[in-house]
């Protein structure tokens, strides 16, 4: 299975919910999931995107790459 590399470059929430990674833009206020196993790297390039050990936990345990 091909996973996906996510890039977010624009202030957001990132949550996780139910093994889910939820997107909730703070400019357009849309809001998307994606399975956590579906993920291979994560790319938070915003300085205004909080990044709390409940958001991390699911996301390391899956061996997902995290670069900040």
């Amino acid at each position: 299975m091909i996973k996906r590399t996510l890039y977010f470059g624009n202030p957001a929430y990132l949550k996780t919910k139910d093994e889910q990674l939820v997107f909730e833009s703070t400019k357009s206020g849309e809001t998307k999931t994606i399975s956590v196993t579906n993920i291979d790297l994560l790319i938070i390039n915003q300085q205004q995107m909080p990044l709390t050990k409940i958001l991390l936990l699911p996301v390391l345990l899956s061996n997902v790459i995290v670069l900040n």
